[in-house]
């Protein structure tokens, strides 16, 4: 984000020159004839010499600090704007210069406070509103992103980025209806690019609407720029495998391994399909890599161990099904192919100890959805 200098900046050193020693206004001028041609050096040794005849002029303490920070001199200009800020609490470029420095180098807490000054003095500074709504993102504040975007979006409601950052913050919120109306409302505005019909997709499929955001995923994957943006046809094979539509899923987890060949998850997803096939041996070598990539990861030890049983290799499967178990002990299913891998081994009772588990935690887990069932029942009653 470029730094431009403020009204407050430039107009108030004028009406100040007036009243500072001639000898520090001629400097004041000789540093921004020095700025208008690029030489950062000579301006910095001339706002110098200006100071040290007006040592509390605000207006020359912030041009010092953005020729510093011209040079990557970030610390020295945070001094210099700090002082600014100091002498004259109500420069605009004060504040909004010492929240630039800061937002530069994603010190984004030192950022908030000099923007909420600068936005009190200026209510209408979309920079300032701007980067405080990105600091708060950054801060994971996502609430506070909402309430402020929100707010700014009432003045400017066609802001095509502050809509696609409010509707990223609805999401992390889990505020899905809400992020899909604004992420609609900015792809209106901006019909363009994979990345907001991705986003649209993800807010859609959360919000439960499934078709329409294998919709949104396939516009996503139309747009120019698709290619390049990381997990795209992933996230539409996942969709559709939700649906257990695999034969087109399939497809699409193998485009995301084009673009990326240690796909973890895509890797997992085919290695799911095959095993739901029944080709086990085609399942396997895919399980394998998926959980060798993702060791903590349950679906994937728990697929591994099922293909293990399928292809007779009695006791890896143990070994892969109780490493699963210590993942996710509530798992009715895993418990049953444990079971099946012990009665193959020989191993009765403990076979018959883990059977036993798989129908209480299926009978469990059947109580559990009725009650769900019921209560999604009662919600939708008037």
């Amino acid at each position: 984000m470029a730094q431009s200098r403020t009204p407050e900046s430039t107009s108030r050193g004028a009406s100040i020159q007036n009243r500072v020693p001639a000898e520090a206004a001629r400097h004041f001028e000789e540093a921004k004839t020095a700025e208008a041609r690029g030489d950062w050096q000579a301006a910095e040794s001339e706002y110098h010499e200006a100071l040290k005849l007006a040592p509390d002029w605000a207006e020359a303490i912030v041009n010092l600090g953005i020729v510093c920070n011209r040079q990557g001199k970030s610390d020295e200009a945070i001094v210099a704007f700090s002082r600014a800020a100091e002498i004259n609490p109500q420069l605009l470029g004060a504040q909004l210069n010492l929240a630039i420095t800061h937002f530069r180098a994603k010190r984004f807490r030192e950022s908030e406070m000099p923007l909420r000054r600068a936005l009190a003095i200026d209510p209408a500074n979309k920079q300032a509103g701007g980067l405080l709504v990105l600091s708060l993102f950054a801060l994971d504040r996502y609430s506070e992103v909402v309430d402020l975007g929100e707010h700014l979006l009432q003045a400017a409601p066609s802001d095509a980025a502050m809509l696609e950052l409010v509707g990223r913050a609805y999401l992390k919120l889990r505020s899905y209806d809400q992020a899909v109306r604004t992420l609609e409302r900015r792809a209106r505005v901006q019909p363009t690019g994979a990345e907001i019909y991705m986003l649209l997709g993800e807010a859609r499929d959360n919000a439960g609407d499934t078709e329409g955001a294998i919709r949104e995923f396939k516009r996503a994957a139309e747009a120019s720029d698709s290619p390049t943006l990381p997990e795209l046809r992933f996230a539409l094979g996942y969709v559709l495998w939700k649906l257990r539509r695999y034969d087109q899923a399939e497809p699409e987890f193998r485009r995301e391994l084009e673009r990326d060949r240690n796909h973890s998850r895509s890797i997992y997803y085919l290695g799911n399909i095959a095993l739901s096939r029944g080709d086990w041996k085609s399942a396997l070598p895919l399980l394998e890599r998926a959980a060798g990539a993702m060791p903590q990861d349950f679906p994937a030890r728990y697929d591994l161990g099922k293909a293990l049983v399928q292809g007779g290799q009695m006791t890896r499967a143990v070994d892969e099904l109780q490493t699963a178990i210590a993942l996710n002990s509530k798992n009715s299913g895993v418990h049953y192919q444990l079971a099946l891998a012990y009665r193959r081994l020989k191993r009765e009772d403990e076979a018959q100890r883990e059977f036993t588990l798989a129908r209480e935690l299926n009978r469990a887990e059947r109580e559990d959805l009725e009650q769900k069932v019921q209560g999604e029942e009662r919600k939708k009653k008037p």
